[in-house]
């Protein structure tokens, strides 16, 4: 009963009975965004719809959904806030959280650091914000760590978004901004031990188009742009490069 052609971001729980989708409306039609999320029946074969939430701008752009399909982090693009779903067996899927963000203009890049409880949120903004925030599943605390203006306006932070965690080892993070012809390469590397950032300028506006962001399982390396970066680590109690 929903037109899979405007389904956007979409994952699935480990055993494949949840599905979460981020359906993108359109305003030539009125049609609107949502976050939708089916559960697979086996009776009848086929997942059936079991929550719909509707927002306005491009709701549902940007989602993250542990694997156990417990909990759903969702976002998007002229979407003013981070919003955390909970799944309850009982009331469904509750939001949990609706943090405002500090841009408008919504979220171009999120990811998470725990594929379980959620752990670290990875954001970034289209007008080049970086917000990196903390949810406790246990207690339900949600606490934003940095949140700081990295990149020039319109410099739109594209990753990370479909990574389901980031690293295995959670010491550093990585974001990296959507270059094109009208845009500038940026690069930020979060520092979770210290927090704070290393901004990168990796390129001026132009072509080739480089928007990558990743980093290694054990936080050794970091490709940000165009570039691979070492990370030298830090001695815990003495915080000096070891």
């Amino acid at each position: 009963d929903t037109d899979g052609t405007h389904f956007y971001a979409v994952q699935l729980d480990y055993s494949g009975s949840t599905l979460a989708v981020g359906y993108i409306g359109q305003s030539s039609t009125n049609d609107t965004s949502k976050l939708l999320v089916y559960k697979y029946d086996v009776e009848q074969n086929k997942y059936v719809k079991e929550f719909e939430f509707v927002a306005t701008g491009d709701y549902g752009r940007r989602l993250q959904m542990t694997l156990d399909g417990k909990y759903i982090v969702v976002g998007g693009l002229l979407y003013s806030y981070l919003d955390i779903f909970e799944y309850d067996e009982d009331l469904g899927y509750i939001r949990k959280v609706h943090y405002r963000l500090p841009d408008t203009s919504g979220l171009g890049g999120l990811g998470i650091s725990d594929p379980y409880k959620v752990g670290y949120i990875i954001g970034g903004t289209q007008n080049g914000w970086v917000i990196i925030a903390y949810y406790n599943a246990t207690t339900e605390e949600f606490k934003v760590l940095y949140q700081n203006k990295e990149a020039p306006d319109d410099s739109w932070f594209y990753n990370p978004f479909y990574e389901r965690w980031i690293p295995k080892v959670t010491e550093v993070f990585a974001l990296c901004t959507h270059r094109d012809s009208s845009r500038p390469g940026y690069g930020i590397i979060y520092d979770v031990l210290t927090n704070q950032t290393v901004k990168i300028h990796f390129a001026d506006p132009g072509s080739p188009q480089w928007s990558a962001a990743a980093v290694s399982p054990e936080a050794n390396y970091v490709f940000v742009g165009n570039t691979l970066y070492m990370v030298v680590k830090r001695d815990v109690q003495s915080g000096t490069p070891r």
